[in-house]
């Protein structure tokens, strides 16, 4: 698992098996965080499922949620991970745009 970290938050990036589609599915509790996330992966061309229902990464004991002000959870298809390893330029891109996401100011309230 990578995690991306700042001072007030917790993101970690983890995978999921599609071989179809380079796809991103975000959840955790910090939703406008989220919606940020999605906006600015999509400006990548991924496909971006949020909130992602059938793992919405909401509960309390989820580690992202422990953070002061929530996080996101971010799964990423095999296909997405297996073609980043393949392109630095493109891991750089997505670096790139889930920190644009995480500079953004943000609360949960």
């Amino acid at each position: 698992m990578l995690k991306v970290r700042n001072s007030a938050f917790e993101n970690p990036i983890l995978g999921y098996h599609e071989e179809q589609n380079e796809s991103v599915c975000i959840g955790g509790g910090n939703k406008l965080m989220g919606l940020a996330m999605g906006r600015s992966l999509k400006t990548l061309g991924l496909e971006v499922e949020f909130p992602y229902v059938p793992f919405k990464g909401e509960s309390s004991s989820n580690i992202v949620n422990r953070a002061r002000h929530q996080g996101v959870q971010i799964e990423m298809s095999s296909r997405l991970r297996k073609g980043l390893i393949q392109n630095p330029k493109g891991l750089k891109n997505l670096a790139a745009a889930i920190r644009a996401a995480l500079d953004l100011r943000w609360e949960t309230k």
